[in-house]
C-alpha cells in the first residue's frame, strides 16, 4: 500500500517536477527589417534599404531543447526604384514605397545544445548555443507607396488598381529563422537573430498589379536583444527544485524529498537501515515480509507472522515456545516438556506432576494432603 500511495504521489507532483528547470524565457530585441518584393531587383535585400524594426517575446520550455515562442514586432520597410541597375525603372516607373508592420507570431523553437547548460552532475554551465524556429504569423501590413514621379502613362491604370485595391490590412505569414544564444550569466543570455517571412500576399510594398503581381512578397528581421530565463532551478537535475529539495547538490528521488534513496522505497539512504532493500518508513526503511512488526534481519521466522518476544517466529497454541521448537505446537504445554501437555494417568484432572497419588484419581482438593482419597474410605496411604 506504501508503494501505491508514492505512485500516486508521483504522478500528482509530475507537473512540478516538470518545472525543475526554469519555464520561461523574456526578451526584448531591437535592430533592422528588409524585405524582397517588386521593387528589389535580385533575390537578396537591398541592404541601403534597411529600416528600424524591435520586438519582444516570451518562451515557455517544454524540455532543455525545444520551447513554444510567442512573439510581437514591429518593423518598417522602403524600396526604390533607383536601386535597379536598369535605367528604364528609374526613369519611367519611378515607384517608391515605405510600410508599417506590426507582427504577432507563435513559434516553435529548438535548441539542440540546451541540454549542455545544465550538465549531468548538477550545476548550471554557460555555453554559446544556436537554435531555430518556425511557425506562423499574422501580420498587420500599412503600405504607403509613392507613385507620383511615374513618367509613362502605361503605368497609370495598374497603379490605380493597386491604390484600389487596398494598402492596409492582415496578412498570413510564415516566420523561419534562427541564431545565437550567449550565456553571460545562470538566466540572461545575448541573442543574435535572423528571421524570415513568407507572407501569402503580393501587398508588402503595396505594389502588386503594376509590378509583378504572381509572386508573394518577403520580409525579414535581423535582430540583437537581451533574454532573461525565469522560474526555480534544480541544480542536481533530479526532478526536484532547489528550494523543495532536501538534498540540493545530490541527486535523489521525489519520494524521499530530492535524497538518494538507491531501494526506492521513500526513505533516504542516510536514514534508511536497510538501503539496499526496499522497506517500510515506520520500520526505518527495513522490509517486514510477514508483517508482524518485526524486520526481516531482526525475524527469527521472517515468513510467518509472530510475536516480538518470540524474535517473530509463531506460537499457534499460545504457550509461549515457538512452533519450531514446540514439540507439541498444536497442544499448550510447558517448557520442561517442550511444549507438550503434562500427563494425566489417573484422568482426575490433576497432572501426574502434581498429583500425589498419580495412579488414582481423586480430588483436586486433596493433592496437598497425604490421603488420595476422602478419610472414610480409610484407605492406605499413597505415599
Amino acid at each position: 500500500m506504501k508503494r501505491v500511495n508514492y505512485t500516486l504521489l508521483a504522478v500528482w507532483l509530475l507537473p512540478c517536477m516538470l518545472s525543475a528547470q526554469p519555464k520561461w524565457e523574456w526578451a526584448l530585441l531591437g535592430g533592422g527589417a528588409n524585405y524582397l518584393g517588386d521593387l528589389v531587383e535580385k533575390e537578396l535585400p537591398v541592404w541601403e534599404e534597411t529600416q528600424p524594426a524591435a520586438g519582444i517575446y516570451a518562451s515557455h520550455f517544454l524540455g532543455y531543447r525545444w520551447a513554444i515562442r510567442t512573439s510581437a514586432f514591429y518593423g518598417q520597410f522602403s524600396g526604390n526604384d533607383d536601386n535597379f541597375s536598369q535605367e528604364i525603372f528609374s526613369l519611367e516607373r519611378n515607384f517608391r514605397f515605405r510600410s508599417y508592420v506590426a507582427e504577432l507570431g507563435v513559434c516553435v523553437v529548438w535548441e539542440p545544445f540546451g541540454k549542455a547548460r545544465y550538465p549531468a552532475g548538477g550545476g548550471y554551465r554557460r555555453i554559446v548555443s544556436p537554435y531555430g524556429f518556425v511557425g506562423g504569423a499574422a501580420s498587420y501590413i500599412d503600405a504607403k507607396p509613392d507613385f507620383s514621379a511615374t513618367q509613362r502613362e502605361v503605368w497609370f491604370d495598374k497603379t490605380q488598381q493597386d491604390m484600389q485595391a487596398g494598402l492596409s490590412g492582415v496578412r498570413w505569414a510564415i516566420p523561419i529563422g534562427g541564431g545565437l544564444k550567449f550565456d553571460v550569466g545562470k538566466r540572461t543570455s545575448i541573442n543574435l537573430e535572423l528571421g524570415v517571412r513568407k507572407v501569402f500576399s503580393d501587398r508588402v510594398d503595396g505594389v502588386s498589379f503594376s509590378g509583378n503581381p504572381d509572386q508573394d512578397d518577403w520580409y525579414l528581421f535581423g535582430m540583437m536583444g537581451l533574454s532573461k530565463r525565469f522560474g526555480e532551478y534544480d541544480t542536481d537535475r533530479d526532478g526536484i527544485v532547489d528550494k523543495k529539495d532536501a538534498c540540493p547538490q545530490v541527486f535523489g528521488v521525489l519520494s524521499a524529498g530530492g535524497c538518494p534513496d538507491e531501494d526506492g522505497d521513500g526513505v533516504e539512504d542516510l536514514e534508511d537501515a536497510c538501503p539496499t532493500e526496499v522497506g517500510l518508513l515506520e520500520l526505518g526503511g527495513c522490509p517486514d515480509a510477514d508483517g508482524d512488526g518485526i524486520i526481516d534481519k531482526l525475524d527469527a521466522c521472517p515468513a510467518e507472522s509472530g510475536p516480538a518476544k518470540l524474535k517473530g517466529c509463531p506460537d499457534t497454541d499460545g504457550d509461549g515456545i515457538a512452533d519450531k521448537q514446540d514439540a507439541c505446537p498444536l497442544e499448550a504445554g510447558p517448557a520442561l516438556r517442550k511444549g507438550c501437555p503434562d500427563p494425566d494417568s489417573d484422568a482426575d484432572g490433576i497432572v501426574d506432576r502434581l498429583d500425589h497419588c498419580p495412579g488414582e484419581a481423586g480430588w483436586a482438593l486433596l493433592q496437598r494432603m497425604p490421603l488420595c482419597r476422602p478419610r472414610w474410605r480409610r484407605r492406605s496411604r499413597c505415599r
